[in-house]
């Protein structure tokens, strides 16, 4: 499977979640570190967390998950950040809003 097709998927099961399009979709974007146990590829020692460890990135809109992506350790946790909403969401937004008809839907996509 894809990494595209992963994130239909998971775009279309928030669509699926509710019963009609929002007038608001609030973004979290979060990454956190997942430690490292080995000589993984990749593998960076992160001063934060005090380990070696990735550093992926999540996009939330409320208990719904809308991308995760696998980084390395050795960047800032922002960086690509804008990568992500552009793949999921401002790309197609109205794809993330549930409508087809591009011009018939509006809202706001607030990232915080």
């Amino acid at each position: 499977m894809k990494e595209q097709d992963i994130d239909t998927w998971i775009v279309r099961a928030f669509i699926d979640a509710h019963g009609s399009a929002p007038d608001e979709i609030v973004l979290d974007l979060d990454a956190t570190d997942d430690l490292i146990h080995g000589n993984q590829e990749g593998r960076y020692f992160h001063g934060y967390y005090g380990n070696y460890c990735y550093l992926p990135l999540y996009i939330f809109s409320g208990e719904h998950l809308l991308c995760a992506r696998l980084r390395r350790s050795n960047i800032d946790g922002s960086r690509r950040v804008s990568g992500g909403v552009d793949r999921n969401c401002r790309s197609d937004p109205q794809r993330l809003a549930g409508s087809e008809d591009h011009h018939s839907r509006r809202f706001r996509l607030l990232p915080r």
